[in-house]
């Protein structure tokens, strides 16, 4: 069944929900807009119906979002409780139209704050209640990046800081700033303060070395994507390929045989070309690891 054109005006419009409120209003006071204190997580939304006999939507990789949340929440000393969460993303859902029959794709994205407090960095004595916004937006449309993409090393680099390593947390200037500098047709590639490869504007990165699957460490800044923990966890061992978190640096892409990159909304995206700080090119086609990857990551949201 096609989608009715109400529902693509609605999606498109958006749908949020604060604290259990549809179109809840975000007080001008709140800790995330002020100092970026805060979370965020961005989830792929599914319609159940293309994967199975249940009608409706679900989230596929729900689990891996709300551990990274959760993780966040404790290491910022946010008050957010695994229940109270499913309750109130439970509540979301059923708020939702119906978007596709046939396998469309949406976006949950989910973004938690500390809350209200009074000026200065230090939080409230008291505990306030957290924000809880929960929006629904249109999937990104597809281009033809699974053919393969291409990366420019740039020069914006990723402080380090331990604490808020792995995290989606709401300071994203270096983002910003890096993106600001991309140029049409490239994908801003991050490295951090001290030269060592970290990551993509919004995906993590991968290379194969030596048959080894070599993704870099991310305790110091960076993202621990979803699906790149899923792929170390669980598809590649399925796969029957070594993985490996290594420190790697721009030698290590000068000796890959292929190269690519991915988010839990985009999928996998092979890499076929680098541009590095010093302007060389590397090269690569889009190689086996990649196709057989992007392939066991579509049976993976099938199955979920």
């Amino acid at each position: 069944m096609a989608v009715s054109p109400s529902c693509r005006t609605f999606a498109a419009k958006g749908l949020w929900q604060l604290n259990g409120q549809l179109r809840g209003q975000l007080p001008v006071q709140d800790r995330g807009l002020a100092y970026g204190d805060g979370l965020f997580e961005t989830c792929l939304l599914l319609s159940q119906s293309a994967t199975s006999s249940v009608s409706g939507t679900h989230l596929p990789c729900w689990s891996y979002h709300k551990a990274r949340l959760l993780l966040g929440c404790e290491r910022l000393g946010l008050p957010v409780l695994a229940d109270s969460l499913e309750q109130d993303l439970q509540h979301f859902l059923k708020q939702l139209p119906s978007v596709s029959t046939n396998g469309a794709s949406s976006l949950i994205k989910l973004i938690v704050t500390r809350g209200q407090g009074g000026r200065g960095y230090a939080p409230p004595a008291s505990h306030a209640p957290v924000n809880v916004l929960w929006q629904f937006l249109p999937a990104p449309v597809a281009g033809n990046e699974y053919a393969g993409v291409h990366l420019t090393v740039s020069d914006v680099r990723l402080a380090r800081q331990p604490l808020l390593a792995g995290l989606k947390h709401l300071n994203r200037l270096e983002y910003v700033l890096a993106a600001q500098q991309c140029s049409e047709g490239s994908i801003p590639l991050l490295l951090d303060t001290h030269d060592c490869l970290i990551e993509s504007l919004a995906h993590n990165i991968f290379c194969v070395v030596g048959g080894v699957l070599r993704t870099p460490v991310l305790d110091q800044c960076g993202v621990k994507g979803v699906l790149r923990e899923i792929v170390m966890q669980k598809i590649a061992s399925n796969l029957g390929l070594e993985v490996s978190e290594q420190v790697l640096t721009q030698n290590d892409l000068a000796m890959a045989t292929e190269v690519f990159i991915g988010n839990s909304v985009r999928g996998i995206w092979p890499v076929t070309e680098v541009t590095l700080l010093d302007g060389r090119h590397l090269q690569w086609p889009v190689g086996s690891i990649s196709t057989e990857l992007q392939h066991a990551w579509l049976r993976y949201l099938s199955l979920c």
